[in-house]
């Protein structure tokens, strides 16, 4: 399995580790979602020689196909790997599993059929957790820089304000999943503030600078509940 492109010092590098035929790299190739490179190795051999002279930001390992132990099996093998965070990936959303995943050295786990929204959110988390190279937060042509706080569209910059920036960070942290407005109140503004209506008109804002010119709506109201990111209606 190859490369998804040549690997610079400060670029992250994402291991994954499955079947040949393995859904998990192919999601994360074809989202587009993140700014890393992907190598897929289908075995822990292979695995181990490609740590080289840099070991991974993240490995992704198929505890379907190389069983729970295989997390413990890597990081023995090669001491550099002991801090590296690792996502295991199990047959099915099943929790004694998950557990099982967590006891042998697991940092996440997730089953085979998540979501790539999850997916990319549960990646970001622990980049973030553990402080691999900073990736972008992506969603469509949406591309943030938590790190040089900027804010494209396509090619287009946006400006937002620290709170506008704040609560869009918010969301895409948790693609595809409905983010209320006491959360979002709570994490932006503290819990010791007060204000009517505040979310609504940040969310108001952010909206208008997100369609420029006519560009379709990311931000999708639940009602009595929240707003959640998903893609456009076609």
């Amino acid at each position: 399995m190859g490369k998804g492109r040549v690997a610079h010092a400060d670029t992250t590098r994402i291991l994954v580790v499955e079947e040949e035929d393995g859904n998990v790299g192919a999601m994360l190739l074809r989202s587009g979602g993140l700014d890393a490179v992907l190598d897929r190795m289908s075995s822990l051999d292979q695995a181990l020689a490609s740590c080289g002279a840099r070991s991974p930001d993240l490995i992704v390992v198929d505890l379907a196909r190389f069983g729970v132990g295989a997390v413990a099996t890597l990081r023995r093998r090669a001491s550099q790997l002991e801090r590296v965070p690792v996502l295991a990936v199990a047959q099915t959303a099943d929790p004694l599993a998950e557990a099982y995943a967590l006891e042998f050295g697991a940092d996440d786990c997730v089953p085979r059929t998540v979501r790539i929204e999850v997916l990319l959110a549960r990646v970001r988390a622990l980049l973030r957790r553990f402080g691999g190279a900073a990736v972008p937060l992506r969603f469509g042509d949406l591309r943030m820089d938590v790190q040089a706080r900027t804010l494209h569209r396509g090619e287009r910059l946006i400006h937002l304000t620290h709170t506008e920036f704040e609560l869009l960070r918010l969301l895409l942290e948790r693609p595809g999943e409905v983010v209320s407005k006491s959360r979002l109140y709570e994490a932006v503004w503290g819990p010791h503030l007060s204000g009517a209506n505040v979310v609504e008109v940040a969310v108001s804002r952010i909206r208008a600078k997100l369609a420029g010119t006519g560009e379709p709506q990311l931000i999708r109201t639940v009602r009595k509940t929240g707003y959640v990111l998903r893609p456009p209606e076609r």
